[in-house]
């Protein structure tokens, strides 16, 4: 049994505004026992560490009122 908040990232790709409201249904959540594979490696200094090192000092989600992740969706020179 999982007892805790989970945080979720929402980006609207729509021509047309649409308004959300605390407490709106918007998905549903799946947990699959994932024992048997690797780690997710966090490399240190990239946004994801600075995210979970954030997340890590809170009991609770942190919904910031205008948040820029413009970063986030350019495009990558992946590590080979």
């Amino acid at each position: 049994m999982y007892n805790g908040w989970l945080s979720i990232g929402i980006k609207n790709q729509l021509n047309t505004d649409v308004i959300l409201k605390y407490g709106d249904s918007i998905g549903k959540v799946s947990f699959y026992d994932i024992s048997d594979t690797y780690p997710i490696e966090i490399v240190k200094g990239t946004h994801q560490d600075r995210l979970f090192a954030e997340r890590a000092t809170k009991d609770h989600p942190n919904y910031p009122e205008d948040e820029d992740d413009s970063d986030l969706y350019k495009k990558k020179a992946w590590r080979s």
